[in-house]
C-alpha cells in the first residue's frame, strides 16, 4: 500500500505543478527547466514506478493473476484520475490567487 499511495501523491503533486507552471506562461525557458527539474526529477524520484512494475510482475508471475492485474489497473487508473484532480485543484487555486475565472 505504501508504494500505491506514494505514486498517487506524486500524481496529484505533478498535476498541481503542471497547472502552476501553465498559469505562468508557455512551456519554455525557466518554466521548462522547472518542469523537468521538479516534475521529472524530484517527483519522478519520489514516485516509484519501477517498484510498482516489479510488484505487479511478481504477483502476475507468482500465480496471483487477479491480484497483480487489479493492482496494476487500479494504480494506473487511480493515478490518472488523481493527476486530473491535481490539474483541477491547481487551476482553482491559481485562478483564485490571480483573480481569474476558473
Amino acid at each position: 500500500w505504501s508504494i500505491f499511495w506514494i505514486n498517487i501523491t506524486g500524481a496529484l503533486a505533478l498535476g498541481v505543478l503542471l497547472e502552476a507552471l501553465a498559469h505562468r506562461g508557455p512551456d519554455a525557458g525557466r518554466r521548462r527547466v522547472l518542469r523537468l527539474l521538479l516534475g521529472t526529477g524530484v517527483l519522478g524520484g519520489f514516485t516509484t514506478y519501477s517498484t510498482f512494475a516489479v510488484e505487479s510482475v511478481e504477483r502476475l508471475g507468482g500465480g496471483q493473476w487477479l491480484v497483480g492485474a487489479a493492482y496494476a489497473l487500479v494504480s494506473v487508473v487511480f493515478g490518472i484520475l488523481t493527476a486530473v484532480a491535481g490539474l483541477r485543484l491547481g487551476r482553482t487555486v491559481f485562478s483564485r490567487l490571480l483573480g481569474e475565472a476558473a
